[in-house]
């Protein structure tokens, strides 16, 4: 049977308000042990925007920031990084996913038209409290946006080409007040597990990805066609959809 301290007469009962401060110094000292176990291991590139944005945060100077970096240049790992540290000092942090499969599941607006509404709607809500950041670029708040423009591009229904870019977030009006940060080093590759012909694998797949997303890999003379790897292949079925799940997903029941 259940039973609460209010049920006994005469006993103290703690105040909640301490039980909450408490509760929260314990997540933010496991925080903040999270943050410096992932903060030495940032390499340089990463410290340096690491560093800025901390910066721009704790001093309010409500800049923009842009991590370019393709696939396992360690972009994630930077936000977590960042994240912690963050929600260590009691700050609040919204992550939101604005392309890739994560978004997906959401209407398909034009990417650069999500974050004007957003910068126009901040400057509206913050001015109310803020009057001097009416004039900032979403309110003044930090915000930092990444990912690699060559991999997945806004998906526009119909849309051709031109369509396409016009509503990537570099043709939008705020891109020109972002402040960039490039990632090249893939991290995959310094994981100490990997074995020498993973790495070589890995390497030269990475090699060939950012051939394709800069451009500078085609396989005609119009630059239009892309021969994919053999390894990275599959062959034509009846059942397209169920052969890349059995390729990717081989066996679905020992998944963790």
């Amino acid at each position: 049977m259940e039973k609460s301290l209010k049920d006994i007469d005469g006993m103290p009962i703690p105040d909640s308000a301490l039980l909450r401060d408490v509760g929260n110094c314990m997540l933010n000292e496991e925080l903040n042990i999270l943050h410096d176990k992932s903060f030495a291991l940032l390499n340089d590139c990463q410290k340096s925007a690491y560093d800025a944005i901390i910066t721009s945060v704790e001093k309010e100077q409500g800049r923009l920031f842009f991590i370019n970096g393709h696939g396992g240049t360690g972009k994630t790992f930077l936000w977590n990084t960042i994240i912690s540290k963050l929600r260590s000092q009691s700050k609040i942090v919204l992550p939101v996913a604005t392309s890739g499969i994560a978004a997906l599941m959401k209407p398909q607006w034009q990417i650069s038209y999500v974050f004007e509404a957003l910068d126009k709607t901040l400057r509206d809500i913050l001015w109310v409290r803020y009057e001097n950041r009416s004039d900032k670029s979403f309110g003044g708040l930090t915000v930092v946006c990444g990912g690699g423009f060559p991999q997945i591009l806004p998906v526009i229904p119909k849309g051709t080409r031109a369509d396409i870019v016009d509503a990537s977030l570099n043709f939008s009006y705020l891109w020109p007040f972002f402040t960039i940060y490039e990632l090249k080093q893939n991290m995959r590759l310094c994981n100490g597990k990997v074995s020498d012909y993973e790495t070589d694998k890995i390497a030269t797949f990475d090699k060939w990805l950012l051939q394709v997303g800069n451009g500078s890999f085609y396989d005609d003379t119009n630059k239009e066609l892309i021969k994919l790897p053999f390894d990275v292949s599959m062959k034509s079925s009846n059942d397209p959809i169920r052969s890349i799940i059995v390729a990717v997903y081989p066996s679905p029941t020992k998944l963790q």
